[in-house]
């Protein structure tokens, strides 16, 4: 059987936001009865090269991390979600590659210098899990994310993903944690678990780290987050939970749109 797009992705996992974003594309193309197949590898970078069905009738849709053309497409669709080689993927592509942006932010951050109509916006947060219920605050959070190298996290807080949190029950932790939260200090400075926890009323202060300055992710600041201890306060008196939904409600409806955009210029 030909399909006509082949998203090529690893096995879904609640723990990346870029993975969750390439199973909803998939999900999304089959509800407009696009003929389309998810094909689930071990190694999306295919690193090691290997020879794989022949696609060559098929529209391949490829995360930037990925080499080459494992599918053997005719064309190809290539979502740039994080810098090109930040991730130990390709830093260039081949000229036939359709380029999408994830976002405005990602189109600036790697340079892409794409148009509005190349950007594809694949919203991951299913925001209607997440609510703030007026609990009492009286914890303090940090996380991590990406950083490898050891921190001092500030006084009192712990780590958000401490103890039994595995993809099956990371929803529900968050939901609890972040409600019971007074504040989450994040070294990741950009990581969808700051929307989450927005949503669930938590207010969020960006660590900032040697990858992103102010300038880079000013866009990116919500209602209740802050960038540096300085701002906490600000963060704090400055969380607008239904907002923030009101503004990811806004983004699906871009997303349709968008979708119906991308559709249109891979058949074309």
């Amino acid at each position: 059987m030909s399909y006509k797009f082949v998203v090529f992705t690893p096995s879904y996992t609640v723990s990346s936001a870029g993975v969750i974003a390439l199973h909803r594309l998939y999900t999304e193309l089959s509800s407009r009865n696009e003929n389309v197949l998810l094909y689930i590898t071990d190694d999306v970078f295919n690193r090691d090269r290997k020879i794989v069905e022949n696609f060559t009738d098929s529209i391949a849709i490829y995360p930037e991390i990925t080499w080459g053309n494992p599918l053997g497409s005719f064309r190809i669709a290539r979502e740039i979600m994080h810098i090109p080689g930040f991730l130990g993927g390709p830093k260039n592509f081949d000229i036939d590659n359709v380029l999408w942006a994830y976002s405005e932010y990602w189109n600036r951050e790697a340079n892409l210098n794409l148009p509005n109509d190349r950007i594809l916006h694949i919203p991951t947060i299913e925001f209607e899990k997440f609510k703030n219920f007026g609990l009492t605050r009286n914890k303090k959070y940090y996380y991590r994310g990406k950083k490898k190298e050891k921190i001092s996290p500030p006084k009192d807080s712990r780590d958000i993903l401490s103890g039994d949190v595995t993809d099956q029950n990371r929803h529900d932790i968050f939901i609890e944690r972040f409600n019971h939260a007074e504040v989450l200090y994040c070294y990741d400075n950009a990581t969808a678990l700051t929307t989450i926890a927005l949503l669930c009323g938590c207010p969020v202060i960006i660590l900032p780290d040697d990858r992103y300055s102010y300038n880079n992710i000013i866009s990116n600041l919500l209602p209740g987050m802050g960038y540096g201890l300085d701002q906490e306060n600000i963060a704090r008196d400055n969380v607008n939970s239904d907002l923030i939904r009101t503004t990811l409600k806004n983004d699906e409806i871009t997303f349709q749109h968008q979708l119906t955009n991308f559709i249109t210029v891979m058949k074309s």
